[in-house]
């Protein structure tokens, strides 16, 4: 049975995020390599979808999968690069909120973005909708992951 997880992701207007087991022996295409594990694949095709002003170029692209595809120390490093100050990120998010009080995707958040301004919220955004989770997996995820999704953008 294919459910078609990213279809039917892109039908919905609504928050999500991915709770990804980090050394899950099912969802990876080969064990133990995180780069083939196949929620990547969801964030590589929504995220682009619904961040078309973003996602708008290879070398955007290129990075959004570096960073999915990096382990923990690799991703800190990115992040620390790209987001050193979530506080003006996050001004901009709440602006671009108050101006689209209801989500709908595609949306034209970063329009008018420079290049680097959407570099920052390539890797920005996929830690709004990825959570790692270090295991395998049959192991039963924590009730702290049990939480409602929080709206982006």
């Amino acid at each position: 049975l294919d459910l078609n997880n990213i279809q039917l992701l892109k039908l919905y207007n609504g928050p999500f995020y991915l709770i990804r087991r980090t050394y899950d022996e099912i969802m990876n295409f080969i064990p133990g390599k995180l780069a083939t594990n196949r929620a990547n694949e969801i964030l590589f095709s929504i995220l682009p979808y619904r961040y078309p002003f973003i996602y708008n170029n290879d070398e955007t692209v290129t990075l959004l999968k570096q960073y999915i595809c990096s382990k923990k120390i690799q991703k800190k490093t990115l992040f620390d690069k790209y987001c050193s100050d979530i506080d003006i990120l996050q001004t901009l998010i709440d602006q671009y909120r108050l101006e689209n009080p209801i989500g709908s995707y595609p949306c034209k958040f970063g329009k008018n973005f420079s290049f680097d301004e959407r570099q920052r919220f390539a890797i920005y955004f996929v830690d709004q909708y990825l959570i790692d989770f270090d295991a395998q997996h049959c192991t039963s995820l924590p009730q702290c992951y049990f939480c409602l999704p929080h709206r982006c953008v």
